[in-house]
């Protein structure tokens, strides 16, 4: 849309008008006085223009010892794709794969791709997509962060007295899986010793901690196997 617009010295200004629609014309305003200032013939482009794909969702989640990224589009316009791209720290990504778009379409697509390059790491990475139209204009879509899967059958993500006073424990494991968890005073005392299941990906623990000391000694038992005690603290 034409229009015309003034700078104030900082920004420009939408004055309004009116274009004739003769190929060299004039513009019509509603101002009976021109402001002061460069007033220049500018387009005016609505703000609400939908995106040429809307996103319904976007996950990455632990599928056999890999990362499998999913996500779903509830319409599309003149979609060429997607890229696929991955980061260690969240700042610097590199691409993965292109995935074909459907064009343009009203029905909901699902999409995924498998990330096989995490085979014998123990990181977690950050996920994004690129979205492409077919007259090279992009879409950067927010990143998604998977955790590291670990190599070992479990191990303990974070161990912490959360704001509520709670001692949390977050722990990832390889598939399910069963985990003792003792927590010790410092002095050796068991304080808890409870047997928990493991789920694969993530599983979260929540222990009161009103009657627990200031500071705390976390072990965990697997199948025999023992991960070095945390010491945490209030």
């Amino acid at each position: 849309e034409i229009t015309l617009a003034r700078f104030d010295g900082q920004k420009w200004i939408n004055i309004g008008g009116e274009a004739s629609d003769a190929h060299i014309g004039t513009i019509e305003t509603i101002l009976h006085e021109l402001p002061k200032g460069d007033i220049v013939i500018a387009n005016s482009f609505p703000k609400n223009d939908p995106l040429p794909v809307e996103l319904i969702s976007f996950k990455a989640v632990h599928k056999e010892g890999f990362n499998l990224i999913t996500w779903s589009t509830a319409s599309e316009t003149n979609n060429k794709g997607f890229t696929i791209e991955k980061s260690n720290d969240g700042h610097f990504f590199f691409p993965l794969a292109f995935i074909q778009g459907a064009g343009s379409t009203s029905n909901q697509e699902n999409y995924s791709y498998l990330d096989k390059s995490i085979e014998g790491t123990e990181e977690g990475f950050y996920y994004r997509l690129i979205q492409t139209d077919w007259d090279g204009a992009q879409t950067t879509f927010p990143p998604v962060y998977l955790s590291a899967i670990p190599l070992n059958d479990f191990k303990p993500e974070k161990v912490f007295f959360n704001a509520s006073g709670e001692l949390e424990i977050w722990m990832l494991a390889k598939e399910e899986n069963n985990t003792q968890i003792h927590v010790l005073s410092i002095e050796g005392r068991t304080l808890i010793s409870e047997k928990q299941q493991l789920n694969q990906g993530l599983t979260i623990f929540k222990y009161p901690g009103y009657n627990l000391p200031d500071i705390v000694i976390v072990n965990f038992i697997s199948h025999g196997k023992s991960i070095e005690g945390h010491k945490v603290a209030k």
